[in-house]
C-alpha cells in the first residue's frame, strides 16, 4: 500500500515539475501572453499536485485504518481463541481430576493444576502429565479392591426389616406401581457396608418370588415372554473412604436390564445389569447408598399381586477395612436365596 501510495505521489508531483521545467527553458523566449499562459497552466498544475497528494494521502489514512482495524480484530481474535483453548484445557483437567477422585478417593496434586494466567508452555507440559492409565489404574488405589456377591431377601410379611427401623413397603410399592426404588444401604441390617470402603455395584439380578418362596412364573419360557426388569442406577450417592469419611458424586442416567424366564422352579437369566465399561461416557459403579429404581417392563404379564419376596443379588468391588472382614460370595452359586 506504501508502494502504490509513493508511486501516484511522484507522477503528481512530475507533472508539476515538468510544467515548471518547461517555462524556465522557454521563459526568455516566450511573449508575455505566453509567460501568462505558462503562470496558469503552472498554478493549475499546482492546484491539480495539491488535490491529487490530499486525495492520495485521504485514501492512504484510510487504507492505513482499515489496517490496523483489521490487525486489532485479529489480535482480540487471537486472544478470545487463546482463552477458548486455555477454557478446553482447563475443563479437560478438571474431568480428568473428577475421574481420578472417583477411581482413587484422592484430589489432584494442587501444583500439577492448570490455571487460566499458565502461560502456554506450561498449560501444554501439566496437559502431558495426564495419564490414561492413572484414572484406571488400580495402582493408584490405597487399597486393594476384592470382589463381592451378597444376596439381600425383602420380605412383605416384615414390615421392619430396613435399616434403621424404617417400614418396608417396597413390595406393596412394586405391586401397585410396577416399579420401587431403594438404596441398598437399607437392605443391610447387619451393618456388612461398614466392615468396607469404597464399595462399587458392578452386577445385579431382581428376582421376583411367591409366598412359597418360588419364583413368579413368565408368561411363558420363549424369548418376548420373560419378565421385564430395568435397573436404573442413582444419579447421586455416597461413598466412604478409608477414614470412613462421607463423599457424594453425581453422575449421568444410566440404566440396564435383568430379564429373565421362569417357569416356576427354575430361572434363566436372559440379561444381568452389569457395568461392562465402567470409564465410557456414561457407565460408571456406583455405590450401595444411593437410589435404585427396579421396573417391571411387562406388568400385564407378570403376577404382581402373587408377590411376596424379592431375591435381589448385588456384585461388585470393595476395600475391606482393617478391623472388618469382607465375606465374598461365590461366583459360580448364582442362584436366588430368599428365606432359606
Amino acid at each position: 500500500m506504501m508502494k502504490y501510495f509513493s508511486q501516484d505521489k511522484e507522477k503528481a508531483q512530475a507533472e508539476y515539475e515538468k510544467e515548471i521545467e518547461d517555462m524556465k527553458n522557454h521563459y526568455a523566449d516566450i511573449t508575455e501572453e505566453m509567460r501568462n499562459e505558462y503562470k496558469k497552466k503552472i498554478t493549475a498544475s499546482f492546484d491539480s499536485f495539491q488535490a491529487t497528494f490530499e486525495s492520495l494521502t485521504g485514501k492512504y489514512e484510510l487504507k492505513l485504518s482499515d489496517l490496523i482495524t483489521s490487525i486489532h480484530q485479529k489480535f482480540y481474535g487471537l486472544k478470545e481463541e487463546s482463552m477458548n483453548q486455555r477454557s478446553i484445557i482447563l475443563t479437560l483437567y478438571t474431568d480428568y481430576c473428577d475421574a481420578y477422585f472417583y477411581n482413587t478417593l484422592k484430589e489432584c496434586d494442587e501444583s500439577d493444576i492448570p490455571y487460566m494466567s499458565d502461560s502456554f508452555d506450561v498449560l501444554l507440559r501439566k496437559l502431558k502429565q495426564i495419564q490414561w492409565n492413572s484414572v484406571v489404574a488400580p495402582e493408584e488405589i490405597d487399597g486393594t479392591p476384592q470382589y463381592f456377591d451378597f444376596p439381600f431377601c425383602i420380605d412383605s410379611s416384615d414390615k421392619e426389616t430396613l435399616f434403621g427401623g424404617k417400614r418396608n413397603l417396597i413390595i406393596e410399592t412394586l405391586r401397585n406401581t410396577s416399579e420401587v426404588s431403594i438404596n441398598l444401604k437399607d437392605l443391610d441390617v447387619f451393618n456388612g457396608f461398614n466392615d468396607m470402603w469404597r464399595i462399587r455395584i458392578e452386577s445385579m439380578t431382581f428376582i421376583l418370588l411367591n409366598e412359597a418362596n418360588q419364583p413368579i412364573k413368565s408368561s411363558g419360557t420363549n424369548f418376548g415372554q420373560q419378565i421385564k426388569l430395568q435397573i436404573k442406577y442413582p444419579t447421586s450417592f455416597n461413598d466412604t473412604d478409608a477414614e470412613n469419611n462421607n463423599i457424594g458424586f453425581m453422575g449421568q442416567t444410566f440404566f440396564c436390564n435383568a430379564d429373565y424366564i421362569s417357569d416356576g422352579k427354575n430361572i434363566d437369566q436372559l440379561s444381568e445389569c452389569n457395568i461392562q465399561e465402567e470409564f465410557s461416557t456414561k457407565n460408571y459403579k456406583a455405590s450401595p447408598d444411593g437410589l435404585y429404581t427396579f421396573k417391571v417392563g411387562n406388568p400385564d404379564m407378570v403376577d404382581l399381586a402373587s408377590v411376596s419376596k424379592i431375591a435381589l443379588r448385588a456384585s461388585g468391588s470393595s476395600i475391606p477395612k482393617q478391623s472388618g472382614i469382607v465375606k465374598l460370595g461365590s461366583v459360580a452359586d448364582r442362584k436366588f436365596i430368599c428365606g432359606t
